[in-house]
């Protein structure tokens, strides 16, 4: 015993050994828990139609990393966002993913950008154990395609449409001419609105699909002129303009990325004045009495004073909330740990007036859909 005793603390080489086994694991540990968090996307930067909309998304999900970034980071561990520009090709989306994902070692993607992309995205990433958080889409199929992979934050274009259906018929329409754009987004709202109409008696739809580049016939524009209410997915650039030549107004109910909205605000102040429009937003559009506005606003004004509020940005950044949350909750920065804290948010607040959460069984996030009545000076009143 005397010998050990004399071992252990006189001679003091096992208290010394101890000594550098532990600094040597607390070096360790303390270089893992400073590596970075890589986190990707896939967007439509160079495309020229959707360029300024995923600039502005990109622009929000980054400010708010960077807000986490700022005050220390998760756990001391920086948020790294590495974008890469597909110009709304789901061919070049997925040689980006695949480089963010084998390459650079990503643990989640966040916010791509687009129904084709977001497909294309969450078809490749089923199996793998990836997670796509908030893909940029409402289009169902991207979630169907991937139900465990896959976690929304936007409602689903199916609630959109049964809102925008149900208001019209509210409003007493019982013929309804639909213009919907020939691609995945637009055919999964005509199915939509067949799904929904089969709830009403007597209400009939009268279909003009549209492919790109393509224009109305004058056949098209007086089959819409004789309906009792228009639902557009999407806005040819001469259809208010042929209508109003035609002397036929008929109430709109357009979806948010339908460019009614713009079409609309071109006409005179006559002709603004004889269409009733209304629009629906995935999110409510930013307000003052919104917490997350007063926020991101604030953010902004930090980060980028140039920059003002838009619902592009808000997208971006509660996609950006979202994750963290997720990051914040996980036992480990791995794609399994950012999958096991997203399945534990429930009722997140997000200074939204809906609350979002997730589980092992259900990965959708926001359900309701908001609609604006359109008026003079872009003023636009939230119907109840």
């Amino acid at each position: 015993m005397a010998m050990n005793r004399r071992w252990l603390y006189g001679d003091g080489r096992m208290f010394f050994i101890l000594f550098i086994l532990v600094f040597l694991l607390w070096g360790v540990f303390s270089v893992h828990a400073a590596q970075p968090i890589k986190l990707g996307s896939s967007l439509c930067i160079s495309s020229e139609r959707y360029q300024s909309l995923c600039k502005d998304m990109k622009l929000g999900a980054m400010l708010f990393f960077r807000e986490i970034n700022d005050s220390g980071g998760i756990r001391g561990s920086e948020i790294q966002f590495l974008v890469k520009d597909d110009g709304y090709r789901a061919d070049k989306a997925l040689v980006n993913v695949k480089e963010l994902v084998l390459k650079d070692g990503v643990i989640g993607l966040v916010a791509t950008g687009g129904t084709s992309v977001s497909l294309a995205v969450a078809t490749w990433l089923k199996g793998r154990g990836i997670p796509l958080v908030a893909p940029l889409t409402g289009a169902e199929v991207v979630y169907k395609v991937n139900p465990s992979g896959v976690f929304t934050l936007l409602p689903f274009y199916s609630s959109e449409v049964q809102t925008l259906v149900e208001r019209a018929v509210k409003d007493g329409a019982k013929v309804l001419g639909v213009v919907y754009p020939k691609s995945p987004y637009g055919w999964s709202c005509a199915l939509a609105v067949k799904r929904v109409l089969k709830r009403f008696r007597g209400v009939m739809a009268r279909w003009v699909g549209l492919a790109k580049g393509e224009t109305l016939n004058l056949k098209d524009v007086a089959r819409l002129a004789s309906s009792n209410a228009l639902l557009l997915f999407y806005t040819p650039s001469d259809l208010l303009t042929k209508l109003e030549i035609m002397g036929k107004f008929p109430p709109l109910y357009a979806s948010q990325y339908s460019l009614a909205e713009k079409r609309w605000r071109a006409l005179d102040k006559d002709g603004r004045g004889s269409f009733k429009l209304v629009v629906s937003r995935l999110l409510p559009i930013p307000r003052e009495e919104l917490p997350v506005t007063v926020r991101l606003r604030e953010a902004l004004a930090r980060y980028y004073p140039d920059k003002k509020v838009n619902n592009a940005i808000l997208q971006g950044y509660l996609a950006a909330m979202v994750v963290v949350e997720g990051l914040k909750r996980g036992r480990s920065f791995t794609p399994q740990g950012l999958i096991q804290g997203l399945e534990s948010i429930r009722d997140l607040d997000l200074g939204l007036p809906e609350k979002i959460s997730y589980s092992s069984t259900d990965h959708v996030g926001l359900e309701k859909v908001y609609l604006y009545l359109c008026g003079e000076e872009g003023y636009q009143k939230l119907l109840p």
